[in-house]
């Protein structure tokens, strides 16, 4: 499932996402997993030609579905279960519970996933 929604600044493609207030996504720091954002940008809303033009930073959030996410360190190109980071990204160092499983790189790719790459994941 994917959901737009209101987003910090400080949220960009790939980054763990948690509930912030106002019902805002912001990077996950300690608590609950939300979701993965994507689509991140900038839009206009004007709800009636009498109200002013409102600027909103949006994301979709992908929440229990396929995303992809930022690694945090290395991961083996096969894949396995990943943890969320205090930093927004994912990582597959057990830490806490898992949120859900990296995918395995495709046929012939054997080189391992690096710091910083864009993985695809799938959300538990």
């Amino acid at each position: 499932m994917r959901i737009l929604m209101k987003r910090t600044s400080a949220v960009s493609d790939g980054t763990i996402v948690q509930l912030g207030s106002s019902n805002i996504v912001e990077p996950r720091s300690n608590g609950d997993v939300l979701g993965v954002a994507s689509a991140c940008r900038e839009i206009t809303v004007q709800n009636s030609p009498n109200d002013p033009v409102e600027t909103m930073l949006v994301c979709q959030v992908s929440i229990h579905c396929d995303a992809q996410a930022t690694l945090s360190g290395v991961a083996s190109a096969a894949g396995g279960a990943i943890y969320a980071t205090a930093d927004g990204k994912v990582t597959t160092i057990v830490s806490g519970s898992s949120i859900g499983m990296l995918c395995p790189k495709a046929l012939s790719e054997t080189t391992d996933y690096a710091d910083g790459d864009l993985v695809n994941v799938v959300l538990t």
